[in-house]
């Protein structure tokens, strides 16, 4: 219903929007600065490569392996 009142509204929206800015989830990188590193440093435990050409790479892990690990990290 929110949506709908919003919609309905006279207020001038920006063009390519629907809703008022300012919503949504606070992304990872503002709430967990260190992210990056923690995921560098969990691939660089399980990742391969080809010996024959250095810019291939691969890891052994899935989605939520990844995911469990960054869990059980405190950031």
């Amino acid at each position: 219903m929110r949506g709908i009142k919003e919609l309905n509204q006279t207020e001038t929206l920006p063009q390519n929007r629907s809703r008022r800015a300012g919503g949504g989830r606070t992304p990872v990188l503002e709430q967990q600065p260190a992210i990056d590193e923690v995921f560098l440093l969990l691939l660089k435990k399980h990742t391969a490569g080809d010996p024959m050409y250095e810019k291939i790479k691969w890891t052994d892990l899935t989605c939520a392996k990844i995911s469990t690990f960054l869990a059980k990290t405190r950031l």
